[in-house]
Formats: C-alpha cells, sequence, structure tokens
C-alpha cells in the first residue's frame, strides 16, 4: 500500500509509542502542549517561549524543521 516510502507524517496518534513533533500555538486549541514530558517527543514547534528540552523550532521555520526531519528520520538509515 505504502511502498517506496521513505517517511510518511501523520497527525493524531498521541498515544501510540512512536517519535513525535508537536505543533502548539498560545492561540490553538489546547491550553497547554499535548506531548510535553512523552519520552518520544523529538522537537517542539511553537510561537512561544516554552522549551521542553527538545529542539525547538518557530512556525514559520520551514527550512530549519524539514532539516531536522531529514537530519533525524531520514539520514540515520543512510549509513
Amino acid at each position: 500500500y505504502l511502498q517506496g516510502m521513505d517517511l510518511i507524517l501523520a497527525e493524531g496518534f498521541k498515544s501510540l509509542n512512536l517519535p513525535k513533533i508537536e505543533v502548539f500555538r498560545k492561540e490553538g486549541d489546547h491550553p497547554e502542549p499535548i506531548a510535553i514530558g512523552d519520552e518520544n517527543l523529538t522537537a517542539f514547534v511553537t510561537d512561544t517561549k516554552l522549551n521542553p528540552g527538545v529542539p525547538v523550532f518557530e512556525l514559520n521555520d520551514y527550512e530549519a524543521i524539514s532539516a531536522f526531519i531529514e537530519n533525524t528520520y531520514l539520514k540515520p538509515d543512510i549509513l
């Protein structure tokens, strides 16, 4: 079904034991981040000053976010 894929990004799956990148907006639906404290949180994208101890990116920093995803999830498999 998904042959030849290097990476799949999916929304949801909060309770599964999978790597997570949380996108948290101060004006969003949740008053607090959902994945803070989750050992699977690998990055945090936000318009706040929160720092959960993982790499933090601004909402519109597409280049840095995509570089993080590539370096974290794709390049290790090449080595």
